[in-house]
């Protein structure tokens, strides 16, 4: 058997895609209109993958094609998955990687009706720490 492909990290597809580009942290977060120490945090994996939205500030910013977006929307999944895996335990596990997929595609605001409706399932239940057991994407 051969050993599965390691995807590629949102901060490695990020650094390689803003070198290739010839731009600083601090101009690539200048065009995507973040901070520089924010641009720091996502290529040196101490920040999570941003939300859709920042990503595709990036995209913008670096001039990536569809494909490079499309990879970076991807490594983005693929963390939050991998987060999941290593969080979540049980039979609801897959079911909460469904969940992370679908969220991962919500809006703004369709996102905040989600944490509301999550955010009141936990008060309904016995859960007494359920600020442990919510993630946001």
């Amino acid at each position: 058997m051969s050993p599965q492909p390691h995807p590629e990290t949102f901060p490695k597809i990020l650094v390689t895609l803003r070198k290739a580009r010839g731009l600083s942290q601090k101009a690539l977060a200048i065009s995507a209109g973040m901070d520089q120490s924010y641009v720091a945090g996502l290529e040196n994996g101490r920040r999570p993958p941003p939300r859709d939205r920042q990503i595709a500030r990036l995209a913008q910013a670096l001039q990536a094609s569809q494909e490079e977006h499309a990879r970076l929307l991807e490594a983005k999944t693929a963390a939050l998955l991998a987060r999941v895996s290593a969080e979540a335990g049980g039979p609801h596990r897959d079911m909460l990687a469904q969940l992370i997929m679908i969220a991962s595609r919500l809006s703004a605001t369709d996102l905040a009706i989600l944490d509301r409706v999550a955010g009141a399932m936990c008060s309904s239940s016995n859960i007494s720490t359920c600020e442990e057991r919510h993630m946001s994407p």
